[in-house]
């Protein structure tokens, strides 16, 4: 791996795509390599994913596939800020109102209460409709507590699915 990044650091490149090319493998090699994140270039995997693809070519959408998923979103809504997505209510399409959210936003557990009493599953998943996790909520269980420390920062939605047909949904941000 060192010889393929001494390598790779020795070719010379003249055109934007090439240099695209070469910071997104030398950070891959780095991960291999065993190296953290921010050692091994994640602040070029940022700046490149912001680039242009009709210049830097196809390692700007590969180097969007490393970004954690809260800089993945900001790529995708650069507009949209924290403040905003706290105002914001649930968006989601046909979804009842039925679920309650505490604390809203959440840094290391959330709450959700529910108006009904019946058996289903519930899934939270990230704004690009990445399943992040799911469970069952029995009928006698009205109060769900989601652990968040291993999940991103960022916006989410939590879904239900209850035997009866409802869907109920709501948006939840979660800090750190």
């Amino acid at each position: 791996m060192t010889q393929a990044l001494q390598d790779l650091e020795s070719v010379s490149v003249s055109l934007p795509y090439e240099q695209a090319y070469k910071t997104l493998k030398s950070y891959e090699i780095k991960i291999a390599q065993g190296l953290d994140m921010a050692t091994a270039g994640y602040a070029n995997i940022v700046a490149l994913s912001g680039k242009d693809e009709a210049i830097y070519g196809g390692a700007v959408r590969q180097a969007r596939h490393y970004l954690a998923e809260c800089d993945r979103y900001e790529q995708i809504a650069p507009d949209e800020s924290i403040e905003a997505l706290r105002e914001e209510k649930s968006s989601y399409p046909n979804a009842a109102s039925g679920l309650q959210i505490q604390p809203n936003p959440a840094n290391d557990v959330f709450q959700v209460r529910r108006k009904t009493s019946e058996n289903g599953q519930w899934y939270l998943y990230s704004v690009s409709g990445k399943l992040i996790r799911s469970g069952i909520w029995e009928a006698d269980q009205n109060t769900l507590n989601v652990d968040t420390h291993d999940i991103s920062p960022g916006a989410y939605y939590i879904t239900a699915h209850f035997d009866s047909g409802v869907v109920e949904s709501d948006k939840v941000i979660i800090l750190h």
